[in-house]
């Protein structure tokens, strides 16, 4: 189920908890204050709303922060894709969605080749 599909009870929960993993994935610091947790976490549903990203799920917006941290993925064309540095020891949605944005360009690739392959080109 995609994240964007989940309920408003659920997403808090879910979020929270999405939240710590990217933190500790990336070596930033969660927000500090429950108001900005929640602003945070209002932040990241409308990013996650958004087309590109609306159909992502828990485990792969995870993914992606895990691919962050690896060495020498490649991009289908053969391009190593750089990992994506936090601008500072905060989270930020900023990071956030330029992880996600990294990783949409490595995934639509990997799917263009599962298409192109099964068109027969």
């Amino acid at each position: 189920m995609s994240i964007s599909q989940i309920s408003e009870n659920e997403r808090e929960v879910l979020f929270i908890e999405l939240i710590a993993r990217i933190s500790v994935l990336s070596g930033t610091e969660e927000p500090k204050t429950e108001r900005c947790l929640n602003f945070f976490i209002e932040e990241l549903w409308v990013l996650l709303c958004v087309p590109r990203f609306n159909y992502l799920s828990f485990d792969e917006v995870l993914f992606a922060f895990r691919l962050n941290t690896e060495c020498g993925v490649k991009y289908i064309s053969g391009e190593d894709m750089d990992a994506i540095e936090p601008i500072n020891s905060k989270l930020s949605i900023d990071f956030v969605s330029k992880v996600l944005n990294n990783y949409m360009g490595l995934r639509i690739g990997v799917e263009n080749l599962i298409k192109n392959s099964i068109d027969g080109y």
